[in-house]
């Protein structure tokens, strides 16, 4: 299985007390794993960038993949957001 982990960069971030981790799936089962781990699935939007590239590239291979985004800084390193991404990781 791929995990890819990264950010959603969102507004006023340095707001936000409880960081939100959102998932994507390659297919629908790995999306009901998701759910049932808590983790709220990206409903609207899009992505953009190499995780676009891999999630197609496995789910026109039927390889699982999943990608774990959270709200995160724009411009800085966030690491309260990557913790939340980690500790998110569906084991």
């Amino acid at each position: 299985m791929m995990v890819a982990m990264g950010g959603i960069p969102v507004q006023d971030r340095q707001d936000i007390e409880s960081v939100k981790v959102y998932g994507a799936a390659s297919n629908p089962a790995l999306l009901k794993t998701l759910s049932d781990k808590g983790i709220e699935i990206l409903q609207s939007g899009f992505m953009v960038g190499p995780y676009t590239l891999i999630m197609r590239y496995c789910a026109e291979r039927n390889i699982p993949a999943i990608a774990l985004l959270a709200q995160s800084f724009y411009n800085y390193p966030d690491p309260e957001a990557a913790a939340a991404t980690s500790k998110s990781c569906p084991k």
